[in-house]
């Protein structure tokens, strides 16, 4: 009998888990409280960057006030959804699900970290496209 309540229990225990809502993940903004104390502006270099959040999504270049110096920039982006893998909800051909998405910019001026930005949106289901 004990067995056979067991058995049901998990039964129970793995269909609630399957029903739960999902969260899907990737980036390093997991850090992102952490860079003023893990990198040094002036001092640390691009490889201590690419140790603590790994290969940039892209590299570009700008200039950005006060002093409008050309600075290398690497991009980072990180694209969180909200769905429920087991009962998604489609309305007229759309996934009704919440979405965030997050960039982070890293600034060097001659191959040292200089500073960073960055900034999230959240898109409700409804305006998903």
């Amino acid at each position: 009998m004990l067995g056979a309540i067991s058995s049901a229990l998990g039964v129970l225990l793995a269909w609630v888990a399957l029903c739960a809502p999902c969260v899907s993940r990737a980036g390093p903004f997991d850090i992102v409280d952490q860079l003023d104390t893990k990198l040094v502006r002036g001092q640390s270099t691009a490889e201590d960057v690419r140790r603590l959040l790994g290969k940039p999504d892209g590299k570009g270049a700008g200039r950005f006030p006060p002093v409008w110096k050309a600075q290398e920039v690497w991009f980072y982006e990180e694209q969180v959804i909200h769905s429920s893998p087991w009962n998604p909800e489609i309305r007229d051909g759309k996934l009704e699900a919440d979405a965030e998405v997050r960039n982070l910019f890293i600034l060097f001026t001659d191959g040292r970290f200089d500073g960073y930005l960055w900034y999230g949106v959240r898109v409700e289901g409804e305006d998903l496209p």
